[in-house]
């Protein structure tokens, strides 16, 4: 990744971001890198994850005191809420939640496995369940908002990511249940789709 340290914003400022506890998963490299150096260019107090250490640690010194990596593995339930609720001790609350980290390898259909298949469910499907119920514990009503990142691989569908694929489908049917569940409490929940992607990988 390259230095990003005092990232211009470059387009909108959003002020209410400003000492605002935020959360992303797979922050340390490529897209997720991305997000913590332009949420920390607009205040927000950042805490990410990833399973990267060396990458991690390096993007949060650079940054500075008010960005935090932890390494979770978030196929690890316990690694999982005891991260969420480290961080909301320390804040007080969490304001957003970007679930981002996510695998995408291309396997031949005939040739995928079920623990293949059962592994990355978990990676990209049930890590998002994972963190969205320990979030949701510590949002304020009115105030909280999550973020899950999809696929445009759902909408084109192309070969050797059937299973990448169905687990993006499963994300944006899960947005759509739990943006009704917890709207109520005045929670966002919203999917964002990217198309392919720029990054070092």
């Amino acid at each position: 990744m390259k230095p990003i340290k005092n990232l211009p914003i470059a387009g909108p400022c959003y002020p209410d971001l400003a000492q605002r506890t935020t959360i992303i998963t797979g922050g340390a490299n490529g897209i997720g890198a991305a997000m913590v150096g332009r949420f920390h260019a607009q205040g927000a107090r950042v805490f990410f994850c990833d399973v990267d250490e060396t990458a991690g640690k390096h993007l949060a010194a650079e940054l500075g005191p008010r960005v935090q990596f932890s390494r979770v593995n978030l196929m690890e339930e316990k690694q999982v809420v005891r991260w969420i609720d480290r961080v909301a001790s320390t804040t007080g609350a969490i304001d957003v939640l970007v679930n981002n980290a996510a695998a995408d390898p291309r396997i031949p259909f005939a040739d995928t496995t079920v623990a293949q298949w059962d592994a990355l469910f978990a990676r990209n499907l049930r890590a998002y369940f994972l963190t969205s119920r320990e979030s949701i514990k510590h949002m304020n009503s009115g105030r909280g908002s999550i973020i899950n990142f999809a696929s445009i691989v759902f909408h084109t569908g192309p070969a050797q990511l059937t299973a990448y694929a169905a687990t993006k489908g499963g994300i944006i049917a899960f947005t759509r249940s739990l943006a009704r569940e917890v709207g109520t409490r005045g929670i966002r929940v919203n999917t964002v789709s990217p198309g392919w992607v720029m990054t070092e990988r």
